[in-house]
């Protein structure tokens, strides 16, 4: 755990993270699951939240959300899963990502929600 470092979530509740230079921003941390944590980034030039992961005791990037003000009063949402696991999951997860879009296409849905399948560097499937 040599790389990781030790952070204070909101709740006071103190864990280990693996920070690097991209998502080393100042983070408001919030646990939202067992295994979950969101880091809300505290910084007016870059509106975004990371999710963590528990891997072995150490949380690592699972990957992120940005947002973007628009002019027009509306915002873009871009989101970055990680799905590097192996390339069997990387398939499995761009198929997920398919079925998603039929059932947007389906007029089944509001077109309100879409799902994405990630998983956490270093977790064995």
């Amino acid at each position: 755990m040599s790389s990781a470092t030790v952070v204070r979530l909101v709740s006071g509740e103190e864990v280990h993270m693996k920070l690097d230079s991209v998502c080393n921003q100042d983070q408001t941390f919030v646990r939202m699951g067992k295994r979950l944590i969101a880091g809300v980034v505290v910084d007016p030039r870059w509106q975004g939240i990371y999710i963590w992961q528990e891997v072995n005791g150490v949380y690592v990037r699972l990957g992120d959300i940005v947002f973007k003000d628009h002019e027009d009063g509306s915002v873009q949402w871009d989101m970055y899963a990680w799905v590097h696991s192996s390339p069997d999951f990387e398939q499995r997860a761009a198929r997920f990502l398919a079925e998603q879009a039929e059932k947007h296409a389906s007029v089944l849905t509001t077109g309100n929600h879409i799902a994405m399948l990630s998983v956490a560097p270093g977790i064995k499937l």
